[in-house]
């Protein structure tokens, strides 16, 4: 998103706006280094100094032989290089969750690893129909299966093993 000219005005009284509008500008920037709650109960909204960075340092990748924890959803056991675009078939799609404008990646993934989700959610429902294991929300997903990891996903364990970490990720 650009940022608007604010110090180009046509009417002199919209000159009084400029220093909010500044500020208003330098709080998005500060927001979109953050990464909202997923979830919020009612009247529970988390301070935004509790939201994690987008980019955390201490979140590392997984090494090998690590095994993460999601939900079990969808039986079946799939190994594939992990992907989270641009998928070849065999390979294993890691997304932050998926919705209707993603299936058309459901094509070809030999199983399916999200971060959101439940055994309701679009990633398993459509994991489900075409046959091919998913295990949704396991925590950090997408930051821990880099894309070319080489997960085993166990879509009736819930579990995520990764056998070999990609060149150049700290083990």
């Amino acid at each position: 998103m650009r940022r608007p000219h604010t110090n180009r005005t046509p009417h002199r009284e919209s000159t009084l706006f400029v220093d909010i509008i500044a500020e208003l500008w330098d709080w998005w920037e500060k927001l979109s280094e953050l990464e909202p709650p997923l979830i919020v109960e009612a009247g529970k909204i988390p301070p935004v100094t509790e939201w994690p960075r987008r980019k955390d340092p201490s979140t590392t990748s997984a090494v090998s032989d690590e095994v993460l924890t999601g939900l079990a959803t969808c039986a079946g056991v799939a190994t594939g290089r992990a992907h989270s675009a641009e998928l070849q078939p065999g390979e294993i799609l890691t997304a932050p969750w998926t919705d209707p404008g993603l299936t058309p990646s459901f094509t070809s993934p030999e199983a399916v690893l999200v971060k959101v989700g439940s055994s309701m959610s679009h990633a398993a429902i459509v994991s489900r129909e075409l046959g091919f294991s998913c295990v949704p929300g396991v925590k950090d997903a997408t930051k821990r299966v880099v894309d070319g990891a080489m997960p085993t996903v166990d879509g009736g364990a819930g579990t995520v093993t990764v056998l070999e970490a990609p060149a150049g990720c700290k083990e």
